[in-house]
């Protein structure tokens, strides 16, 4: 059961939901209709969490979304299917949805056979038609074989069987004891799908009742008559106070008058009658009336040369009007359940409650399988090696009184070369790990997933640490294999009984797992991958530059402080540290261990930041 109270949404001075207020049963399939820009898409957003609502309540089986331990247990949601990350495959998508939840390969694939999936799965998303993408929302919404389903234009860009497949699956499902709520602009598959509606326009609820009741009243007394002497039959019926139009030779239209009252009017006037039919109203006629005068983007009348009228104002859909925009809407009321929740239904799955090392495993999931991460690990890799090995060979070729002398060069000081490039490819890979979820959407699903949000971040984080120090480990031990033949002209040598080779050796790898955190925080902050690519790389390599035109006491006193100055002291010897130090005589001096907390820093607030903003802002 999903109920709204006073439900409430405004972006700035714009009010997308008005106090709404409504509740969707278990065991019917509710429609939910309305203008395009009524507030459907963000009614149905606040239900599953993804927006916060600015006033009022909306729950689901009595508790808000986040509240419960395995949301897709309780919601299956299709609000856009181009939520998915489209250079992954579908099979991977379902699979990483899946793990949030512990459910099963099993089940995965169920529900992918069960939406005619299988021939597509193992394809990625970015390929998939309009028609295929609704499978794969479908099939989403239906892994925790939820007790609600709530689904949004679910039909769209599917073939004819494919919409008669889910008005079958809705209607089964709703008679399981299930609530099912989806909105379309098919008003004729509504009405065949619906048993109950839910009609809004501009933000407010215009309606809330059975299908049959709301065709009811917009169904007026239009009488359709044939007759071979309609011209006669015309004058009687309007002597009687009758309002008659002709739309074809010998056919009638009459209102104001019942079927009975207009037969009896012909027999006793002597003329014969070959047709006498009421003409019943639809779901559609109804719709146009309630919503008449609430379309926010109408299209030119004159195109199909038919007059827009908002309705007579008299009718019974359409009373108390824009003079009274809180008026209650037409209400039916029906009988719930005694607890209030969906009915238990019959082989529901068993699903564990969503726990961090189920989200870390989503998050792996995610990570692994688009070939755009990992190629930027590969690109890692080879980088790193390739400018170690180039940067030992161009050593070993200078001249003899440049190098330096036996046992003097420290094995770590090479394998640290390549350390440039590879911070710009980690910083990208930290920023496009947050930042794709935006661009392609997929944040909604994954939040829908897991609402709490805060465990996905957290995750991410912890994904791509462990990438980045794996990455770092293999790029060094590959390096140090490469560079072996050039170690003995170096007079290179490498003594982990030393605590400062020791320290440069983690000090590598845990710098790149800096760089990573401080790139994935301002990917989190920002949302664009630009625009957290460029401020990364500018805090990395630009704003010491930058810091320079400033005075020279100010730069002293700033530039200790920068991330990457800061960090980077843990990766250098004791003679780059002596250096450094005395470049900068008049600023603060800090151990390697005390700069790197000094990038810790930066990265907390960050992440901190990130948090905060990642509970407050909409998905």
């Amino acid at each position: 059961m999903i109920e709204a109270r006073g439900l409430t949404k405004r972006y700035g001075s714009k009010t997308a939901v008005d106090d709404m207020t409504f509740t969707v049963q278990p065991g019917k399939v509710t429609g939910f209709l309305g203008p395009n820009g009524a507030g459907k898409s963000t009614t149905m957003r606040m239900v599953v969490g993804l927006d916060r609502p600015t006033a009022g309540t909306v729950t689901v089986n009595g508790r808000r979304y986040a509240e419960h331990r395995a949301p897709l247990q309780e919601v299956g949601a299709l609000l856009d299917a181009k939520a998915v990350h489209t250079g992954r495959t579908a099979q991977n998508h379902l699979l990483a949805m899946a793990a949030t939840h512990g459910i099963s390969r099993r089940r995965v694939d169920e529900v992918i056979e069960m939406t005619g999936l299988g021939p597509v799965a193992r394809k990625r998303v970015g390929g998939f038609s309009l028609g295929m993408g609704q499978r794969l929302g479908i099939a989403s919404a239906m892994l925790g074989d939820p007790a609600t389903l709530i689904l949004d234009e679910p039909v769209n860009g599917l073939d004819p069987e494919g919409v008669l497949w889910v008005r079958n699956l809705v209607r089964y499902l709703a008679g399981q004891g299930r609530t099912v709520f989806l909105s379309s602009h098919l008003m004729s598959e509504m009405a065949v799908t619906a048993d109950r509606v839910v009609v809004v326009g501009r933000g407010r609820l215009l309606a809330d009742a059975p299908v049959q009741e709301i065709v009811g009243l917009a169904s007026g007394t239009t009488v359709r008559v044939r007759s071979p002497q309609a011209g006669p039959l015309e004058e009687v019926l309007r002597r009687q106070g009758l309002a008659v139009t002709s739309t074809e030779h010998g056919l009638l239209e009459v209102t104001g008058g019942d079927a009975a009252r207009i037969g009896d009017a012909a027999a006793a006037a002597g003329i014969a009658l070959h047709e006498l039919t009421p003409v019943h109203g639809s779901l559609e006629d109804a719709y146009l009336q309630l919503t008449a005068d609430e379309v926010e983007y109408h299209a030119d009348p004159t195109a199909t040369g038919r007059t827009a009228t908002p309705g007579d104002p008299t009718h019974p859909l359409r009373r108390h009007r824009a003079d009274d925009r809180r008026r209650p809407a037409m209400t039916t009321l029906a009988t719930t359940t005694p607890s209030g929740h969906a009915p238990t239904r019959p082989g529901r799955t068993v699903v564990h409650p969503v726990t961090f090392p189920r989200v870390v495993a989503a998050e792996w999931i995610k990570f692994r399988t688009v070939r755009s991460t990992v190629w930027t690990v590969l690109v890692t890799i080879v980088a790193m090696v390739g400018i170690n090995t180039l940067g030992a060979w161009a050593m070993s070729m200078a001249p003899a009184e440049a190098q330096a002398g036996p046992g003097t060069a420290n094995v770590v000081t090479l394998l640290a070369s390549g350390v440039s490039m590879a911070q710009l490819v980690v910083a990208v890979l930290g920023v496009l790990t947050v930042t794709t979820e935006y661009s392609t959407g997929m944040v909604r699903s994954t939040f829908a997933a897991v609402p709490r949000r805060l465990p996905t971040l957290a995750a991410k984080a912890l994904v791509l640490t462990a990438v980045t120090l794996v990455v770092s480990l293999v790029s060094m031990g590959l390096s140090y294999v490469t560079t072996l033949p050039f170690h003995d002209a170096l007079g290179a040598t490498l003594d982990l009984s030393d605590g400062e080779t020791v320290r440069m050796a983690l000090g590598l790898p845990l710098y790149l797992v800096a760089v990573a955190l401080l790139a994935l925080g301002f990917g989190a902050l920002l949302r664009s991958s630009a625009g957290a690519i460029a401020t990364v790389v500018g805090l990395l390599l630009v704003i010491e530059n930058v810091f320079m035109l400033v005075p020279l006491r100010l730069f002293e006193v700033i530039s200790p402080f920068l991330p990457a100055t800061a960090g980077a002291r843990i990766m250098y010897d004791g003679s780059m540290l002596a250096m450094l130090d005395t470049m900068n005589e008049g600023g603060a001096v800090l151990t390697p261990w005390q700069g790197y907390g000094v990038m810790l820093a930066w990265v907390v607030v960050l992440l901190g930041g990130a948090a905060v903003l990642l509970r407050r802002r909409d998905a």
